[in-house]
């Protein structure tokens, strides 16, 4: 078949289901391929787009699944695996998703911070180090 649209809608290479979903794009070789989105998302990168945490959007798939596509978020299920087809979230969202998904993990952002060493600090700034109070208690040797 060619890759054109169909008298119903959708591309003539789909099921029924799909066919409002499907719309044929040329590449677009201005836009670097990291920054073109997947044809399809895993349930976490999907979630991560919506700035929900991971259970939510498994929670979301699974309503989906569950009610056979009235409410949730678009799902599809490729054997044992769950993907978000990309044509039908965009449409869910009504409208496009941006690409590469904004990450700002808090372990990025702290590290990220300058962070002032010890040896950095002048000696009244220092954090003074805990002496032991128990020199003299015996400590448990460990076998080697």
């Amino acid at each position: 078949m060619g890759g054109g649209l169909d008298p119903a809608g959708g591309c003539g290479r789909h099921e029924t289901g799909f066919r409002e979903a499907c719309v044929v794009v040329s590449a677009d070789s201005a836009v670097p391929a990291d920054y073109r989105p997947p044809d399809f998302l895993t349930v976490e990168e999907a979630g991560a787009v919506l700035r929900f945490s991971r259970g939510k959007a498994y929670e979301l798939a699974r309503e989906y699944l569950a009610t056979g596509g009235a409410d949730g978020m678009p799902v599809i299920r490729l054997g044992r695996q769950l993907r978000v087809p990309r044509a039908l979230f965009e449409n869910w969202l009504g409208g496009p998703i941006t690409w590469p998904i904004p990450t700002q993990s808090r372990a990025s952002a702290a590290i990220a911070m300058p962070v002032a060493s010890a040896t950095s600090m002048p000696h009244a700034t220092r954090p003074r180090t805990r002496l032991s109070t128990n020199a003299g208690q015996p400590s448990i040797p460990f076998g080697s």
